[in-house]
């Protein structure tokens, strides 16, 4: 049981340059039976002969060559073939610490979860500055616990796909959906609601890399406000159906500082601001039924931060 076998996906486009990187710590990993699926996107760079060359070296290894699709298409793909009892994924620019996936499954295991998730480090060079040192302890959190942390300020560690490890049962109806930017916010909430209990590592064991390159991963622009509204509404529905009330406001409130947040990144930028505002104050209002003076729940939060955007929500300035 302890050897079970993860399949490990990875979307792959536009990321020669960082792409032996992030290969060469899932081949390395501590824990050995792997299924490692790199997904080439129909990449126009040498990613395609980059998987093909690896995949000579190693038998674990099995490439899609698929046309381009975007991120979610291409971890659909990698979904569909898996065979492992466990599934993680890993962007193709970033990289994992060697122990990731035994610390993953072991807290999997010993806890008797069907998720784990481990903690994040940013960077921007070639690699991580400084060696992390491994640490085995985690504690073990109910789902809706989970849930209120992913409405939070830190919400990242519960919201995005790539530093946690999956029961291959939660993607047995789970998929990601095709044609949006922010894909996490659709599916990753799903899983843990199904999931019941969630493993949190404490080590830093994903490494996230942050650069404004071409990738399939990281060409994600702030711009995609209807994506994101489709990806919270959906959430409050799914939360409305399963009885919790009080994790359908918290998304609202979620929502809420997403607009903020928006507003500050387009704030010098007149063309994006009003394209963002007309498409905006008509969904918001539509959903929300804004009438007269007043914004539902905790319209306050985005009047402290611009008397201006609270008037554009309520239709009374524009």
């Amino acid at each position: 049981m302890v050897n079970s076998k993860i399949s490990v996906i990875v979307p792959i486009y536009n990321v020669e340059k960082y792409l032996e990187r992030c290969i060469e710590s899932i081949i390395n990993q501590t824990h050995k039976n792997l299924e490692i699926i790199l997904v080439d996107d129909g990449s126009p760079d040498r990613c395609p002969q980059i998987c093909d060359n690896y995949a000579l070296l190693d038998h674990r290894i099995t490439v899609i060559h698929k046309k381009n699709g975007g991120l979610s298409s291409a971890r659909n793909a990698g979904i569909s073939i898996a065979t492992g009892e466990y599934i993680g994924f890993v962007d193709s620019d970033d990289y994992i610490d060697i122990h990731m996936y035994e610390v993953l499954l072991n807290a999997c295991l010993n806890q008797d979860c069907k998720l784990s998730v481990c903690n994040i480090q940013h960077f921007t060079g070639d690699r991580y500055g400084d060696e992390v040192k491994r640490c085995d302890k985690y504690k073990t959190i109910t789902n809706i616990e989970a849930l209120w942390e992913l409405q939070g300020a830190d919400g990242e560690l519960f919201c995005v796909a790539w530093n946690k490890l999956y029961h291959k049962d939660l993607f047995h109806k789970l998929r990601y959906p095709e044609g949006k930017i922010n894909e996490d916010e659709f599916v990753t909430y799903k899983a843990i609601y199904q999931a019941g209990n969630v493993a949190v590592c404490e080590s830093s064991l994903y490494f996230y890399f942050q650069d404004n390159n071409g990738s399939i991963t990281k060409n994600k622009k702030y711009f995609t406000y209807e994506d994101v509204f489709d990806a919270f509404n959906e959430r409050e529905e799914y939360f409305k159906k399963a009885g919790y009330p009080k994790l359908e406001f918290a998304t609202y409130r979620s929502y809420l500082d997403r607009i903020i947040q928006n507003y500050i990144l387009l704030k010098k930028n007149k063309e994006k601001e009003k394209q963002y505002f007309d498409i905006l104050t008509k969904r918001y209002r539509e959903k929300y039924k804004v009438r007269g003076n007043q914004l539902p729940g905790i319209g306050y939060r985005v009047f402290y931060v611009s008397p201006n955007l609270y008037l554009m929500l309520k239709g009374v300035h524009h």
